[in-house]
């Protein structure tokens, strides 16, 4: 990997909700980029839907601000895969299903389910801010 040829992304982090006073503030500031922290805008009901995900895409670029990333999920997604409860096979499926929604090209971090402290990864997981 080239590091000269790599560029360093300047994103307004850890927000909670698509907020017209921050993301017209973090325009002010020349930042273009946002990174969620476990958004209150997603219905939290098993998994993240495509359309609920593309929703909260759509709202951001809307500010002119592009969803860098999104981190942490709900516990309630995977507090059973964790444990390696009855569920935990439904509740890694559904996890891994927030992560198969690329139309929305949005990146994701904590999304390595862990059934009874085994790494268990969930299909492709992107990274930086992929494709957006």
């Amino acid at each position: 990997m080239n590091m000269k040829a790599m560029k360093m992304r300047l994103a307004y982090g850890q927000i909670r909700s698509v907020d017209k006073e921050i993301l017209t503030n973090a325009r002010q500031m020349g930042i273009d980029r946002v990174q969620f922290n476990l958004p209150y805008d997603l219905k939290a009901d098993k998994c993240w839907k495509y359309d609920d995900l593309a929703r909260l895409k759509d709202s951001c670029d809307a500010y002119g601000v592009t969803v860098e990333a999104m981190e942490n999920m709900p516990i309630s997604f995977y507090d059973k895969a964790m444990l390696g409860l009855e569920g935990r096979e439904e509740q890694i499926e559904n996890v891994c299903e927030s992560d198969r929604n690329p139309g929305t090209r949005l990146s994701f971090f904590s999304l390595l389910c862990v059934e009874n402290r085994k790494p268990r990864a969930c299909g492709k997981i992107w990274g930086h801010g992929s494709g957006l």
